[in-house]
C-alpha cells in the first residue's frame, strides 16, 4: 500500500487533497500542518510520496524539500504552490522534487502526477 504525506498549512487544502486521494483509493494518508511537522512525520511515518506546499510559515517548502532529500532521498516529492514562476519550478526539480503542481490543484492533475510516479517506480 502506498503511503502519502500531505503537508500544507491550510487545513482546507489538506482536507481537500486527502478527500481526493481517498476517493481515488489512496487510503493511507498522513497530514502535516507545517514544514517542521512534515520533516518529523516523514521520518516517523515513512511515506512513499509527499505532497509539499511551497509556501508555509516557519520553514518553507524549499527548506523542507532540502531536508527531506537529506534524510529520505528515495521519497517522491510533488511540490504544490500558487507560484507559477518557471525559475521556482525548475529550482524545485533541481533540488529533488519529482514534479510541481500549480494551485489550484485539480483531482485530475493530482492523480495523474501520483500515478505517473508510481508507474515509474513499479508501485502500481
Amino acid at each position: 500500500m502506498v503511503k502519502i504525506l500531505v503537508a500544507d498549512d491550510s487545513m482546507f487544502e489538506r482536507r481537500a487533497l486527502i478527500s481526493i486521494l481517498q476517493k481515488n483509493g489512496y487510503s493511507d494518508v498522513v497530514e502535516a500542518v507545517n514544514g517542521n511537522d512534515c520533516i518529523l512525520k516523514c521520518g516517523v511515518e515513512d511515506p512513499d510520496i509527499v505532497l509539499l506546499d511551497l509556501k508555509m510559515p516557519g520553514n518553507d517548502g524549499l527548506y523542507v524539500l532540502d531536508r527531506l532529500m537529506e534524510i529520505k532521498p528515495e521519497v517522491k516529492i510533488i511540490v504544490s504552490s500558487i507560484i507559477r514562476d518557471q525559475k521556482t519550478m525548475e529550482d524545485c526539480i533541481k533540488r529533488g522534487a519529482c514534479s510541481y503542481i500549480s494551485k489550484p490543484i485539480t483531482e485530475a492533475k493530482l492523480i495523474k502526477n501520483i500515478n505517473k510516479l508510481l508507474d515509474e517506480n513499479g508501485k502500481t
